[in-house]
C-alpha cells in the first residue's frame, strides 16, 4: 500500500510529510504478519546537497537515511526497500506516519525531491509463520508530532518512561549520525594536533565516539557509532565506492541488550 508521495524542496521551512497509516484489512489477522517492509523510491532533476531522511512512527524512529547528491544532468532515481518487521507492534495500530526530509531551493540548488513511501504487509501461513516480535516498544524520543523525534546530544537527552513490572528483557536502539562538523567525525584529530593540520581539513575532538545509554543513573548500555560515508563527501571516493548502498542508504542502528537493569527499575 502506499503511504505518501511528497516532494520535498523547501522543507527546511515547510516540514515533513505526515500521513495516517492504518493496518491492511485483508492481510489476515492484525499483527500475525510474517513480515514487513518498507519501499522508499525518490527521483529529482537538478543540483542538490545529500539530505538526511528520518520515518518515525508513533513517535518511534523506524528508520534512517540519506539522499544522494545529484548534479544537474539526465535526473536520478533509486529505490531502497527496508525491513521492518521489528517494529511490528507498532503496525498493528493506528498512527501518524512522518517522513522528514530536510531541503533548501536556493540559488546553485535547485533540485526538488519527490518521493513515495510504501508499505508492504507479508501474510503469514503455515510455511511462513508469523514474525516474533516484542511485546511492547516505547519512544524515547522527544515525542514531537510535526517533526522527527530525533535530539542532539551533546550534552544529553532524557526522558521518563514507565515499563511494565513484569519485564524480563529490554533491547534499546540508538540511531546515531553525525552532522555538520561531525558528519566525519571518524577524521577528526585530537584536539593537542589540530593547531598543526592545514584550515578546512578536518575538525577537533578526535575520531572515536562512544553512546552511552543510562537508565535510572546507571550505564545499561555502551555502543559505538558505525562510520556513515555520506554520498556528498568528496574525499572519500575509495570509501564510497565500498559502502555507498550499505551506510547511507541505511544508517544503521546501534543495538544495546539492558536486561540486567529489570530486577532494579521501578
Amino acid at each position: 500500500m502506499t503511504i505518501s508521495s511528497h516532494d520535498f524542496a523547501n522543507s527546511f521551512v515547510d516540514g515533513p510529510a505526515i500521513t495516517q497509516l492504518s493496518p491492511p484489512e485483508d492481510c489476515g489477522p492484525v499483527g500475525s504478519w510474517a513480515a514487513i517492509t518498507l519501499n522508499l523510491t525518490v527521483t529529482t532533476n537538478g543540483t542538490q546537497f545529500d539530505r538526511l531522511g528520518i520515518f518515525t512512527f508513533h513517535n518511534v524512529e523506524i528508520w534512517r537515511t540519506s539522499t544522494f547528491e545529484p548534479t544537474i544532468g539526465d535526473g536520478i532515481v533509486w529505490t531502497y526497500i527496508k525491513d521492518v518487521t521489528q517494529y511490528m507492534p507498532l503496525f498493528t495500530e493506528s498512527g501518524e506516519f512522518l517522513l522528514e526530509l530536510d531541503n533548501l531551493i536556493e540559488t546553485g540548488l535547485d533540485g526538488i525531491y519527490s518521493t513515495t513511501v510504501a508499505a508492504t504487509y507479508f501474510e503469514s501461513s503455515a510455511e511462513y509463520p508469523p514474525a516474533e516480535k516484542a511485546d511492547i516498544i516505547i519512544p524515547i524520543s522527544t515525542l514531537s508530532n510535526t517533526t522527527a523525534d530525533d535530539a542532539s546530544v551533546p550534552p544529553a537527552f532524557s526522558l521518563n518512561i514507565t515499563v511494565p513490572n513484569n519485564t524480563v528483557a529490554i533491547y534499546a536502539e540508538i540511531f546515531a549520525s553525525g552532522n555538520g562538523l561531525e558528519e566525519d567525525w571518524f577524521f577528526n584529530v585530537p584536539d593537542e594536533f589540530f593547531s598543526n593540520i592545514s584550515p578546512n581539513i578536518t575538525s577537533p575532538h578526535d575520531g572515536f565516539r562512544e553512546v552511552r545509554l543510562l537508565i535510572d543513573g546507571l550505564v545499561a548500555g555502551v555502543a559505538f557509532p558505525y562510520i556513515t560515508v555520506f554520498s556528498g563527501v568528496g574525499l572519500h571516493s575509495i570509501l564510497l565506492a565500498t559502502n555507498r548502498e550499505l551506510w547511507y542508504c541505511r544508517i544503521a542502528y546501534l543495538f544495546c541488550r539492558c536486561h540486567p537493569v529489570c530486577s532494579i527499575i521501578d
